[in-house]
């Protein structure tokens, strides 16, 4: 349980990657999603700490399956890293309905429900502009996010918009999260550059257990494939 609590901690902080259109507005930055049908987006995630002490990684691969009015159909497919004696290679299948702002429309199906993108703000946004967002997950996690524009800058003559993002919540009976990271988008098409995360869980043992609540640090690297 505390593996793949984990693992969807990490994918939580990280899968931020969906094609976001980074245009000049005023003085600010607007943020949309263009979803296109068809398109697939994959993703490297590469973890190390808490629990894995050779490193872990595993890919997360989304597939916009249909586009209508806006609202994008899109699935994530994860095969989590092997634990132990697990030797299972079912990937881990999530279906979510968003917007052009990333926001969940409905109700989402799979483990990693709202682990997909964060949901941009309604304007735009100036440098140092911060935003706020709450992820509503399954068996009653609730992550609250805080998310700033912290750049924009060039880098080999392409223009890179970096992302700062800070988690708090509770994980239901499996403890509470916080972290912190960061994720360069390009602003020509916002597809995403590379993400960092640092991330800090302190786990519950079960309900009739007398174990201490155990804190776990990791960090998880992300690029796109």
């Amino acid at each position: 349980m505390q593996f793949k609590a984990i693992i969807f901690a990490a994918a939580l902080m990280g899968a931020t990657g969906a094609h976001a259109q980074i245009t000049k507005s005023g003085p600010g930055y607007l943020f949309r999603v263009k979803w296109v049908k068809g398109q697939v987006l994959k993703y490297n995630f590469v973890m190390s700490g808490a629990m894995m002490p050779k490193g872990q990684s595993f890919v997360n691969t989304m597939t916009v399956k249909d586009v209508k009015n806006g609202i994008a159909t899109v699935e994530s497919k994860v095969i989590l890293p092997q634990s132990g004696s697990s030797r299972n290679t079912k990937p881990t299948v999530t279906t979510i309905k968003l917007d052009n702002r990333g926001k969940i429309i409905g109700e989402s199906s799979g483990q990693l429900n709202g682990a997909v993108t964060p949901t941009f703000p309604q304007g735009p946004v100036k440098v140092g502009q911060s935003w706020n967002g709450e992820i509503s997950l399954a068996q009653g996690m609730k992550v609250n996010a805080v998310y700033t524009l912290t750049g924009v800058k060039s880098i080999n003559g392409k223009l890179i918009a970096e992302v700062g993002q800070r988690i708090s919540g509770s994980m239901g009976q499996m403890g509470t999260i916080s972290g912190t990271g960061k994720v360069e988008f390009y602003a020509a098409d916002g597809s995403m550059r590379s993400g960092n995360v640092l991330m800090n869980l302190l786990m519950k043992g079960s309900p009739d257990s007398k174990e201490k609540p155990k804190p776990m640090t990791f960090t998880t690297k992300i690029t796109r494939l």
